[in-house]
């Protein structure tokens, strides 16, 4: 046989090592152009949540007191800002941290948006130096679980967090009525 193919010069042909190399890497290929998509769109997901964390804390920043239809005016505009994105898998918590006389830091007022908000009086563990004695905080907690548009890279969802705080502008905190 080795001497058939070597008198008939076949082992000097290249006319399809084009196609085998093609066939070679293209699966390759494939999977990291699929994998940049799909990175892209986790970090887009992710961009989305950091800005509609920040301005929700903004928004609740800037009053002296909210009602229930305020807040959930509030998440709303947060929730918003996740478009086009699959809103289920998103939920907010916001809450009014005050520090004492003795500087310990308890929860005023938390309300939550698919979440359950946090217990008040419950002590709350900020950043040190974050807030003086007998000052208050707003903090925002939002959760999202990224699920892949694809659906074939990616299987499980993945969860990404943030926490952005911010000091009322308006007064020295922020009461719920």
């Amino acid at each position: 046989m080795l001497r058939w193919l070597i008198k008939n010069k076949f082992w000097r042909d290249v006319r399809g090592v084009s196609v085998v190399e093609f066939a070679l890497i293209l699966p390759v290929m494939l999977v990291m152009i699929f994998g940049t998509v799909e990175i892209s769109n986790l970090m887009i997901a992710d961009r989305k949540l950091v800005s509609a964390t920040s301005t929700t804390a903004d928004l609740f920043a800037q009053t002296k007191s909210v009602t229930d239809d305020e807040i959930a005016d509030i998440f709303r505009a947060g929730s918003a800002i996740m478009q086009p994105l699959e809103l289920s898998s998103l939920s907010f918590v916001v809450s009014s941290v005050v520090a004492d006389a003795g500087g310990v830091t308890r929860v005023d007022w938390s309300e939550g948006y698919g979440a359950a908000g946090m217990a008040a009086g419950s002590i709350y563990e900020l950043p040190p130096g974050l807030i003086a004695a007998n000052q208050s905080v707003i903090v925002v907690q939002s959760q999202y679980n990224y699920v892949s548009q694809l659906g074939q890279m990616i299987v499980a969802p993945i969860g990404l967090t943030d926490r952005f705080f911010l000091a009322p502008r308006r007064s020295v905190k922020v009461t719920h009525l």
